[in-house]
C-alpha cells in the first residue's frame, strides 16, 4: 500500500468535455488524461488575467476554538456567547515574471596579519553581482482592511486553488471587489525593488532590479472577521481561513468601555453595508493605499467591478488540422501522427518556421533537447554581435525550450549553444519519439528569455543600461533539437563535445 500525497497547484473545478467527470490539474501541467473516460484533454488559459479561489475550510465551531486557544495562550478571557463572524474572500494580485538584479558592495579583506610591531593591512574591493531569477509575489488587490495581510507570500505557489466563479462562493461568504488595478500592483512592486536595491550591507554604486514579462492573475483568499462584546468591551479578530491562525486582535484595553445597555456599533458590519454586502453600517480599518501618491484618484468599487477575469477552459487535445488525438505528454509542440503537421499550443509573437535536429547516436544514450532559435535581423545584428565580444559569430540567438530551475544556468547554456550554432548541422524533423525531450517553454516565453539574456550581457558591459535599451527583434523562430549524451554529472553535446550543462538541471 502506497501513501498518497496531496496535489499542489491548481485544481480545475470543471468537468471533462467527454464524460463530465471532475478534473484535477497540478501546476505547470496543461495536458492531462481524464481519469474517468481516458480522454486526452488540454487546458486553455484565458487572454485576460485568470482568477482563482482558495476555499475556506473552517466551521463556526473551529473559528471559536482557534480564537479561544489564542486567548488562552495570552491569559485573556475566552469568548462569550455574542461572537459574530463575517466570512470574506479578499483579492490579491499574483505577479509572475523574471527578475534581473544588479548588486554592488564593498568587501574589506585583510592582506597582512597584524603583529606586535605593526597593524594589519586591509584593502577594500568592490564586488559586482548580476543575477537572473524567477519572480513571483502577491499584492493586495482589495481596499485596505485592518488585520488582513498585504500579501499571502509563498503560499500562492503551492496551495490548492479553484477557478473563481460566482457559483463557487459559499452562501456564508462574500467576496470583496478588486479596488486596485494591475498597474497599481506593479507600481507597488517597483517601489519595493527600489527599496531592496538601497538596503543592503556595504552597498555602493548601482543596485537595481528589473522585472521582465509580468503575468497577472487574481487569487481570492478566505478570511474570517469575528467580533464580540464581552463584559462591555469590544473585541475584533481576523483569522486566516485556511490555517485558522489569528492574524489580528483588537485588544479590549485599546478600546473605550461601552455603556451598560448599549450594543456596540460593530464597525465591520457597517462598512460591509456601505460596500453593498449586507449587515448594517463602514469596513473598519479602511485606510488609504500605501502605494498611492498625493493627487492620485481613489479607485471606487463601482469602477473596478467591471474588471474582466478569465476562466480556465478544458478542450479535447486534438490536431486542429485533421482532428486526430495528439500525444498526452506535456509539450508546447507536437507533430500530428496522422497529417504530420506541427501543432503549437500558443500563438507565437514571431513566425515559426519548421523543426530540425542534429545527428544522434543511440549507443551513447543520446537525448535530443529542444531549443528555440531566433534569427537576428540586419538592424540589430551588429550591436548584438558586438555585445557578445566578438565570440558570437552566429546569426541567431538560441534559447533552451526545456525548463531549467536555475536561470543563470539557462543564460550560460543559451550563450554556449548560440555561439556553437554555426558549427552544427541540422536536418528536418518529421516525427518525434521518446528520445525527443518535451518542449516545456513556448516560443513567447523563450523570446522573453532572449531579451533577458541580451540585457544580462548589456549589464556586464554597462550597469547603467535599462531594459528599454534592448534592441533585439528577431525575424523568425524555429524549433531545433540538439543531441546530448550523459557523461558523469553532465550532459555533453554529441556533435562538438563542447557544450555542457549539469544533469541536475533537468
Amino acid at each position: 500500500m502506497t501513501a498518497t500525497t496531496d496535489k499542489g497547484g491548481f485544481s480545475i473545478g470543471v468537468g471533462c468535455p467527454g464524460c463530465g467527470g471532475e478534473l484535477e490539474l497540478q501546476e505547470n501541467f496543461f495536458v492531462l488524461s481524464c481519469p474517468h473516460c481516458g480522454s486526452c484533454l488540454r487546458v486553455v488559459m484565458p487572454d485576460v488575467p485568470a482568477a482563482f479561489l482558495v476555499k475556506g475550510k473552517l466551521s463556526q465551531s473551529e473559528i471559536r476554538f482557534h480564537i479561544d486557544r489564542f486567548l488562552k495562550e495570552r491569559h485573556l478571557p475566552l469568548t462569550g456567547s455574542g461572537l459574530q463572524v463575517k466570512n470574506l474572500y479578499y483579492p490579491y494580485w499574483k505577479i509572475d515574471g523574471v527578475q534581473v538584479r544588479v548588486r554592488n558592495r564593498l568587501e574589506r579583506r585583510e592582506v597582512r596579519e597584524a603583529t606586535e610591531y605593526s597593524d594589519g593591512q586591509y584593502v577594500e574591493q568592490q564586488l559586482s553581482d548580476i543575477g537572473i531569477a524567477p519572480f513571483n509575489v502577491t499584492v493586495a488587490a482589495g481596499a485596505r482592511l485592518d488585520g488582513v495581510p498585504v500579501s499571502i507570500g509563498l503560499r500562492a505557489e503551492y496551495i490548492k486553488m479553484f477557478p473563481y466563479a460566482d457559483e463557487e462562493i459559499e452562501e456564508s461568504f462574500d467576496s470583496l471587489p478588486v479596488a486596485r488595478s494591475s498597474d497599481d500592483a506593479l507600481v507597488n512592486v517597483a517601489s519595493k525593488f527600489a527599496a531592496a536595491g538601497e538596503a543592503g550591507f556595504n552597498t555602493v554604486g548601482i543596485n537595481k532590479t528589473e522585472l521582465f514579462d509580468p503575468v497577472f492573475s487574481i487569487i481570492y483568499f478566505p478570511y474570517h472577521v469575528a467580533e464580540s462584546c464581552d463584559n462591555h468591551r469590544y473585541n475584533r479578530y481576523v483569522l486566516d481561513g485556511v490555517s485558522g491562525r489569528v492574524l489580528h486582535h483588537t485588544h479590549p484595553l485599546h478600546e473605550k468601555k461601552l455603556h451598560d445597555g448599549h450594543r456596540p456599533d460593530i464597525g465591520f458590519e457597517s462598512q460591509l453595508q456601505a460596500e453593498g454586502f449586507g449587515w448594517t453600517d463602514t469596513l473598519p480599518g479602511m485606510v488609504p493605499d500605501e502605494t498611492r501618491h498625493e493627487g492620485d484618484e481613489e479607485t471606487k468599487p463601482s469602477e473596478v467591478q467591471s474588471l474582466e477575469f478569465g476562466a480556465l477552459g478544458v478542450e479535447f487535445h486534438r490536431c486542429p488540422t485533421c482532428g486526430e488525438d495528439l500525444p498526452d505528454r506535456q509539450s508546447h509542440m507536437y507533430i500530428c501522427r496522422n497529417c504530420h503537421e506541427m501543432v503549437l499550443l500558443e500563438r507565437s509573437l514571431v513566425p515559426v518556421r519548421g523543426i530540425a535536429r542534429t545527428a544522434f547516436d543511440d549507443r551513447r544514450g543520446d537525448k535530443l533537447f529542444p531549443f528555440w532559435s531566433f534569427t537576428i535581423t540586419e538592424e540589430t545584428g551588429a550591436p548584438i554581435k558586438r555585445l557578445f565580444a566578438g565570440i558570437f559569430g552566429s546569426d541567431r540567438i538560441i534559447i533552451p525550450a526545456f525548463r531549467m530551475p536555475n536561470f543563470e544556468a539557462t543564460y550560460r547554456l543559451a550563450r554556449r549553444i548560440s555561439t556553437a550554432a554555426p558549427k552544427l548541422e541540422f536536418v528536418p524533423v518529421e516525427d518525434v519519439d521518446s528520445r525527443f525531450v518535451p518542449v516545456d517553454v513556448g516560443p513567447n516565453g523563450a523570446l522573453t528569455t532572449a531579451h533577458v539574456v541580451v540585457y544580462r550581457e548589456m549589464l556586464s558591459r554597462d550597469q547603467n543600461s535599462s531594459p528599454e535599451d534592448v534592441a533585439f527583434s528577431p525575424g523568425e523562430a524555429s524549433l531545433v533539437y540538439a543531441s546530448f549524451h550523459p557523461e558523469s554529472y553532465f550532459y555533453v553535446d554529441s556533435i562538438l563535445g563542447a557544450v555542457t550543462f549539469e544533469k541536475s538541471l533537468v
